[in-house]
């Protein structure tokens, strides 16, 4: 029954949205990792590997703990198949260091400059020209972090189908608009960034392609998505503005906020723009929950057009901003309650050395969380009532034509369909 009733706008527009990730492949800067000695970690190769035991040397450390040895094979790389043992930190030093077990996947940090250093004067040359006195202190092989691909793909295949059971073909039209997003945030909007170019600018461009293929992929009516569209446009408007404003205002460098920013500053010499970039990523935080309320509030006005014909342009506005408040009020909630999960560790930690939680708020790194969920949040407060005019306009406009066309719950999106006249009652 779902195979019958596939729509063929869902595959044009699956197609239209390969055409423009392969334009956006196709068109990407070039990402050039940072020059030799901008940072030590340039001439460093991430390997996966598998623990095949772990092991105490009885050879006591300082303090009377063991030594920890973690017996590792090579998955891939350059040292594929190869077996290497990794000594851990004492216990106390390194929390969680007893969490790994055979059959463990992890990432490890290969360096192989100081591999080559293994038993050569500090006279010696590495393979990158250093000699082996700079990299005495530092350990060929080191533990980052458990490999966790296997894990998340398998997440993501279970959410993909329980998308498919659920909503059917709506849910993985949707679903498009995701894939649509993660690749213009890849191939349009990071490399260009890298690029040297406005952050805020390139942030801008790349949220109206997400809106461009997301919109008419999630909306089964074409006047949905215009009506959508220009609430969206008055919303992301008034956050981007209201994000410029009020981070100016604030003193917000962009420096306290977080190391990563810095990091990204440091290795491209300068070239991306701390304000800007996270200017960009406040635009960017909020175009997934404006597209949230304002496709749900056409939607909602096309439905309630549907039950009542004859409403004026004012009641049916009425009636959609009735139901446009519920959707802010969740939007509202799920903006500042995100921002403010994500911040909690920071908050509890800063509570702790400061005392009053009051005194936190004056933070930078607090301060851009507040502010990026209160723009964006005043964006979904222009994008409803923006929407909710829009579609009342749209759907009283069509109403009053020579030829009124029927509300899309009516059309339906397979052919052959009976009509509600032709049914003998």
């Amino acid at each position: 029954m779902l195979a019958r009733r596939l729509p063929y706008r869902a595959l044009v527009g699956w197609l239209i949205l390969a055409a423009v990730l392969l334009v956006l492949w196709w068109t990407a800067p070039p990402i050039t990792p940072p020059p030799p000695g901008a940072e030590d970690s340039a001439s460093v190769e991430l390997l996966e590997a598998r623990v095949v035991r772990v092991s105490a040397d009885p050879t006591a450390v300082p303090g009377g703990s063991p030594r920890r040895i973690v017996h590792l094979e090579f998955l891939g790389g350059s040292l594929r198949g190869e077996r290497i043992t990794v000594e851990l930190l004492p216990e106390g030093r390194s929390p969680g260091v007893l969490q790994y077990r055979p059959g463990d996947r992890v990432i490890v940090s290969y360096v192989p400059a100081a591999v080559d250093c293994v038993g050569q004067p500090d006279t010696a040359r590495a393979r990158d020209g250093r000699s082996c006195s700079e990299l005495r202190g530092v350990p060929p092989f080191v533990i980052d972090d458990f490999a966790r691909r296997v894990p998340l793909l398998a997440l993501g295949v279970v959410f993909v189908i329980a998308l498919a059971l659920v909503a059917g073909w709506q849910g993985l039209r949707s679903l498009a608009g995701l894939v649509c997003a993660l690749g213009v945030l890849r191939w349009f909007v990071v490399p260009h960034i890298l690029a040297g170019r406005e952050p805020l600018l390139i942030a801008l461009i790349g949220c109206v392609v997400i809106v461009a293929v997301a919109l008419p992929l999630t909306q089964s009516d074409f006047a949905q998505v215009v009506a959508a569209g220009l609430g969206l446009l008055g919303g992301v408007v008034v956050a981007g503005a209201l994000s410029v404003l009020f981070v100016s205002a604030a003193r917000i460098g962009g420096w306290g906020t977080s190391e990563e920013l810095l990091l990204v500053q440091a290795l491209t010499g300068g070239v991306v723009s701390v304000r800007g970039l996270l200017l960009a990523g406040m635009l960017i935080g909020a175009i997934g929950a404006l597209i949230d309320a304002a496709a749900g509030q056409a939607s909602s006005v096309f439905e309630l057009h549907a039950a009542d014909r004859t409403a004026p342009l004012w009641q049916l506005y009425r009636r959609g901003m009735n139901v446009g408040r519920v959707h802010i009020g969740a939007m509202v909630n799920t903006l500042v309650i995100a921002y403010a999960g994500a911040s909690l560790p920071v908050i509890v930690l800063l509570t702790l050395y400061q005392g009053e939680i009051g005194d936190v708020w004056n933070r930078e790194d607090i301060a851009v969380e507040i502010v990026r969920s209160l723009v964006g949040s005043l964006g979904i407060l222009v994008a409803v009532p923006l929407t909710t005019w829009a579609a009342a306009a749209i759907c009283r406009w069509r109403a009053s034509g020579p030829h009124p066309s029927p509300p899309p719950s009516e059309r339906g999106d397979h052919r052959g369909a009976k009509s509600p006249r032709s049914v003998k009652g």
